[in-house]
């Protein structure tokens, strides 16, 4: 009789009900940003969340770092996520604050989900 390969692999139906945990780095308040969002970008733009179901993230538009969008979406991996914003040159809190009064005027018809009032911001890990 052959031997059969793969005799450890687990059958992935065993994760359908899962849920993945939100791990949240820091917090910090939108207008300490400016100062601090270098040090915690890193190499890559953060994830931010703003409630429960709302996340945004700041991306370059690949025009040689001339121009950057802000992005919401309901899940912290940014899947289905939406351009809210855009803003010329690199400057985070004024694309924030943009984003931030846009997502605000379009209120719950965006997805379908409440962006609340809040002056401080959860990096996401």
């Amino acid at each position: 009789m052959a031997r059969r390969k793969n005799t450890k692999r687990i059958d992935p139906r065993y994760f359908l009900n899962e849920t993945r945990e939100i791990i949240i780095e820091q917090e910090m308040k939108i207008s300490d940003l400016a100062t601090r969002y270098g040090e915690i970008a890193r190499d890559k733009h953060p994830v931010l969340m703003l409630g429960p179901q709302a996340f945004i993230r700041i991306s370059d538009d690949g025009t040689q770092g001339r121009t950057h969008s802000l992005y919401f979406a309901t899940d912290a991996n940014m899947s289905n996520s939406q351009k809210v914003a855009t803003h010329p040159g690199y400057d985070p809190v004024k694309l924030f604050s943009i984003g931030l009064e846009t997502l605000r005027q379009k209120g719950t018809g965006l997805m379908g989900v409440e962006v609340p009032q809040t002056d401080t911001v959860k990096v996401v890990g």
